[in-house]
């Protein structure tokens, strides 16, 4: 990590332990957010807060976490939430967020999952030996979560699989150990992976050979869309960006008026 960063909110430059650690490539080392900042700006009570902070900050949004977070932090629940996130490997961006009822494991089944973990021959075959307990679980699980999405269809297929979890873990270790030269290479060979794979669920949208862009433009074509002013921004998208990236780049320059500083905090 950079030894100092500026908070995106307050336009503070903060020694690396007083930031939350975000995943927005966009931002880099550089930038963050200080957790004072990030307590007194997110509003717990309020899901869109948490979301559109959530969503900056590139990491994921679950609900079951969240409420985990709310239980256990009280007031400090987001602090607790990017705690419990970083622990959920099966989660790396935003894009991976849940935000209805699907069952995702929270810190008991993890728990429960760990205990009833062992180490069996064909796991040593597809990892290779002399690794830890806890490195045999990660990596399955990270396969177990690649099967959900589709299952191998052959035995060469399921090499691959473990080939494209052993990348993933590779950008992992790279990302953690903030190596720079090697997070680019890493990315985009795993994102081509996935891609011929068929698991890139997350960004591709392919439907009966039509992407999800050309299928958004083919109902946008064929349906009435209002002339209104009730409509405009309806997505928040541009008050997003406004609010979370302008105003405070501009602030960070001393661009930013007192109106527009204050709508940090509304």
């Amino acid at each position: 990590m950079a030894k100092s960063t500026v908070c995106l909110i307050c336009g503070d430059t903060k020694a690396p332990h007083l930031i939350s650690r975000h995943r927005n490539d966009v931002f880099g080392e550089a930038y963050g957010f200080c957790k004072t900042c990030l307590k007194e700006v997110v509003d717990i009570g309020n899901q869109d807060s948490v979301v559109d902070m959530l969503r900056l900050m590139n990491i994921p949004y679950i609900t079951s976490v969240w409420e985990n977070a709310l239980e256990k932090g009280g007031v400090n629940a987001f602090s607790k939430y990017l705690q419990l996130i970083a622990t959920q490997k099966k989660f790396k961006s935003f894009m991976d967020s849940d935000f209805g009822d699907e069952d995702v494991p929270d810190d008991e089944d993890v728990t429960e999952d760990i205990e009833e973990f062992s180490v069996t021959s064909e796991i040593i075959s597809r990892w290779g030996a002399s690794k830890s307990n806890d490195e045999y679980i990660e990596l399955e699980y990270a396969l177990g979560s690649l099967r959900k999405i589709k299952e191998p269809a052959t035995v060469l297929e399921m090499k691959r699989y473990v080939q494209n979890v052993k990348l993933g873990k590779a950008l992992d270790n790279a990302m953690d150990a903030g190596d720079v030269k090697s997070i680019p290479q890493l990315r985009t060979a795993y994102t081509k992976d996935l891609e011929e794979l068929g698991l890139n669920v997350d960004m591709s949208g392919q439907e009966e050979g039509r992407s999800l862009g050309m299928r958004i433009k083919e109902w946008e074509m064929n349906a009435p869309i209002p002339d209104s002013s009730e409509f405009d921004d309806i997505d928040k998208i541009s008050n997003y960006v406004n609010k979370w990236f302008k105003i405070p780049m501009k602030r960070v320059f001393g661009m930013a008026s007192d109106d527009e500083i204050n709508q940090l905090y509304e």
